[in-house]
């Protein structure tokens, strides 16, 4: 049951930043405060969401 569990969460961050990634383009900026706020989660999730699609080479985050 625990790996159900598991492939649910990492489908859900998945598909989390597939939105992520439209709401940018649509956008070209966001805050995390924002998409905290539109994906019901919390800032920390969001930071990593951006920070694993940073790894990936597909944004680039800018603090500040």
């Amino acid at each position: 049951m625990p790996e159900i569990i598991l492939e649910n969460n990492k489908e859900l961050a998945h598909q989390r930043r597939i939105q992520i990634l439209a709401n940018i383009e649509s956008h070209e900026t966001v805050s995390t405060v924002d998409l905290a706020r539109l994906f019901n989660v919390s800032i920390a999730t969001i930071t990593r969401d951006l920070k694993e699609l940073e790894e990936m080479g597909v944004i680039l985050r800018v603090h500040g």
